[in-house]
Protein backbone atom coordinates (compact mmCIF):
# COMPACT_ATOMS: atom_id res chain seq x y z
CA UNK A 1 0.00 0.00 0.00
CA UNK A 2 1.25 3.43 -0.93
CA UNK A 3 0.36 6.73 0.66
CA UNK A 4 -0.79 8.89 -2.23
CA UNK A 5 -2.13 11.98 -0.57
CA UNK A 6 -2.44 13.65 2.80
CA UNK A 7 -4.93 16.48 3.22
CA UNK A 8 -5.39 18.68 6.26
CA UNK A 9 -8.63 20.65 6.52
CA UNK A 10 -7.99 23.74 8.68
CA UNK A 11 -11.70 24.46 9.10
CA UNK A 12 -12.66 21.05 10.46
CA UNK A 13 -9.15 20.25 11.78
CA UNK A 14 -9.27 16.79 10.23
CA UNK A 15 -6.66 14.80 8.38
CA UNK A 16 -7.51 12.59 5.43
CA UNK A 17 -5.10 10.01 4.12
CA UNK A 18 -5.60 8.63 0.65
CA UNK A 19 -4.17 5.18 0.05
CA UNK A 20 -5.00 4.03 -3.43
CA UNK A 21 -8.79 3.84 -3.52
CA UNK A 22 -9.12 3.82 0.28
CA UNK A 23 -9.66 6.97 2.31
CA UNK A 24 -9.07 7.07 6.03
CA UNK A 25 -10.05 9.72 8.55
CA UNK A 26 -7.44 9.09 11.22
CA UNK A 27 -8.03 12.18 13.32
CA UNK A 28 -11.12 14.04 14.40
CA UNK A 29 -11.24 17.67 15.46
CA UNK A 30 -9.56 18.48 18.76
CA UNK A 31 -12.44 17.99 21.12
CA UNK A 32 -13.61 15.63 23.79
CA UNK A 33 -12.77 12.64 21.56
CA UNK A 34 -9.10 13.65 21.29
CA UNK A 35 -8.91 14.33 25.03
CA UNK A 36 -10.48 10.96 25.79
CA UNK A 37 -8.09 9.26 23.38
CA UNK A 38 -5.07 10.94 24.98
CA UNK A 39 -6.26 9.86 28.45
CA UNK A 40 -6.63 6.30 27.20
CA UNK A 41 -3.13 6.37 25.69
CA UNK A 42 -1.72 7.63 29.02
CA UNK A 43 -3.29 4.66 30.79
CA UNK A 44 -2.05 2.20 28.15
CA UNK A 45 1.54 3.31 27.64
CA UNK A 46 3.92 0.94 25.92
CA UNK A 47 6.73 -0.54 28.00
CA UNK A 48 9.20 1.89 26.39
CA UNK A 49 6.95 4.92 26.95
CA UNK A 50 6.56 3.92 30.60
CA UNK A 51 10.33 3.49 30.98
CA UNK A 52 11.08 6.92 29.50
CA UNK A 53 8.33 8.54 31.55
CA UNK A 54 8.84 6.94 34.95
CA UNK A 55 12.62 6.64 34.84
CA UNK A 56 13.36 10.07 33.39
CA UNK A 57 10.76 12.54 32.10
CA UNK A 58 8.19 12.64 34.92
CA UNK A 59 10.64 14.42 37.25
CA UNK A 60 12.48 16.38 34.54
CA UNK A 61 12.47 20.16 34.79
CA UNK A 62 11.12 21.88 32.76
CA UNK A 63 7.97 19.78 32.84
CA UNK A 64 6.99 17.26 30.16
CA UNK A 65 3.45 16.09 29.50
CA UNK A 66 2.40 12.63 28.29
CA UNK A 67 0.10 12.08 25.31
CA UNK A 68 -0.42 15.80 24.83
CA UNK A 69 -2.86 17.09 22.20
CA UNK A 70 -1.45 19.68 19.77
CA UNK A 71 -3.88 20.55 16.99
CA UNK A 72 -4.95 17.32 15.33
CA UNK A 73 -2.11 15.29 16.85
CA UNK A 74 -1.40 13.50 20.09
CA UNK A 75 2.29 13.73 20.96
CA UNK A 76 3.86 10.97 23.06
CA UNK A 77 5.70 13.53 25.22
CA UNK A 78 5.73 17.32 25.03
CA UNK A 79 7.67 20.06 26.84
CA UNK A 80 5.94 23.41 26.33
CA UNK A 81 8.84 25.49 27.72
CA UNK A 82 11.27 24.04 25.17
CA UNK A 83 8.62 23.52 22.46
CA UNK A 84 9.90 19.97 22.15
CA UNK A 85 7.99 16.81 21.21
CA UNK A 86 9.34 13.31 21.73
CA UNK A 87 7.88 10.47 19.69
CA UNK A 88 8.62 6.79 20.26
CA UNK A 89 8.22 4.56 17.24
CA UNK A 90 7.38 0.87 17.41
CA UNK A 91 7.57 -1.57 14.53
CA UNK A 92 4.23 -0.37 13.10
CA UNK A 93 5.97 2.87 12.10
CA UNK A 94 8.22 1.23 9.50
CA UNK A 95 5.80 0.48 6.68
CA UNK A 96 5.95 2.75 3.60
CA UNK A 97 2.65 4.36 4.51
CA UNK A 98 3.65 4.95 8.13
CA UNK A 99 7.04 6.40 7.24
CA UNK A 100 5.46 8.87 4.83
CA UNK A 101 2.72 9.76 7.28
CA UNK A 102 5.22 10.25 10.14
CA UNK A 103 7.34 12.53 7.92
CA UNK A 104 4.27 14.58 6.98
CA UNK A 105 3.10 14.69 10.61
CA UNK A 106 6.56 15.81 11.81
CA UNK A 107 6.60 18.56 9.18
CA UNK A 108 3.18 19.83 10.32
CA UNK A 109 4.26 19.84 13.97
CA UNK A 110 7.54 21.61 13.13
CA UNK A 111 5.55 24.30 11.31
CA UNK A 112 4.29 25.25 14.79
CA UNK A 113 7.94 25.85 15.86
CA UNK A 114 8.01 22.58 17.80
CA UNK A 115 11.12 20.44 17.48
CA UNK A 116 10.36 16.73 17.13
CA UNK A 117 12.72 14.02 18.37
CA UNK A 118 12.01 10.47 17.23
CA UNK A 119 13.41 7.37 18.86
CA UNK A 120 12.69 3.73 18.22
CA UNK A 121 11.47 1.46 20.98
CA UNK A 122 14.69 -0.49 20.45
CA UNK A 123 16.71 2.70 21.16
CA UNK A 124 14.87 3.12 24.47
CA UNK A 125 15.53 -0.51 25.40
CA UNK A 126 19.20 -0.58 24.39
CA UNK A 127 20.53 3.01 24.66
CA UNK A 128 18.41 4.51 27.42
CA UNK A 129 21.14 6.51 29.11
CA UNK A 130 22.33 7.98 25.79
CA UNK A 131 18.74 8.91 24.86
CA UNK A 132 18.24 10.71 28.19
CA UNK A 133 21.51 12.60 27.77
CA UNK A 134 20.49 13.65 24.25
CA UNK A 135 17.02 14.79 25.38
CA UNK A 136 18.64 16.91 28.11
CA UNK A 137 21.03 18.44 25.56
CA UNK A 138 18.20 19.30 23.14
CA UNK A 139 15.97 20.77 25.88
CA UNK A 140 18.78 23.06 27.04
CA UNK A 141 19.60 24.04 23.45
CA UNK A 142 15.93 24.81 22.70
CA UNK A 143 15.54 26.88 25.87
CA UNK A 144 18.57 28.93 24.88
CA UNK A 145 17.23 29.38 21.31
CA UNK A 146 13.89 30.52 22.71
CA UNK A 147 15.56 32.92 25.16
CA UNK A 148 14.35 31.10 28.27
Amino acid sequence: EKLEEVQYNKDTKTIKLSIGEKRMNDFTPVNRTMKERSRKLRKEMTRQEAKLWYEYLHTYKPRFRRQHVIGAFILDFYCDSARLAIELDGSQHYTDVSLKYDAWRTKKIEEKDITVLRFTNLDISRKFSDICTYIDYVVKKRLKELGK
